[in-house]
């Protein structure tokens, strides 16, 4: 089985906030209205799913790697 690499990992919420050390209201603040934010992807449609929102943890690297500049 090949290894995966960090570009190809999706990470949920938690995860991002702990990568970023920000907290939920930063997080969703961002999403609102930072248009070079990474986006979420959507895993399961529909309402009443929670937690189905990942992020690729090598775009949120790269972004905040783009802020340091």
């Amino acid at each position: 089985m090949d290894k995966v690499t960090d570009e190809e990992v999706l990470i949920g919420i938690t995860d991002v906030l702990k990568l970023m050390s920000i907290s939920k209201n930063t997080l969703l603040k961002l999403i609102k209205e930072d248009e070079t934010f990474p986006r979420s992807i959507q895993l399961v449609e529909g309402k009443g799913f929670t937690g189905t929102k990942r992020w690729v943890k090598s775009e949120l690297k790269a972004w905040l790697e783009s802020k340091r500049s």
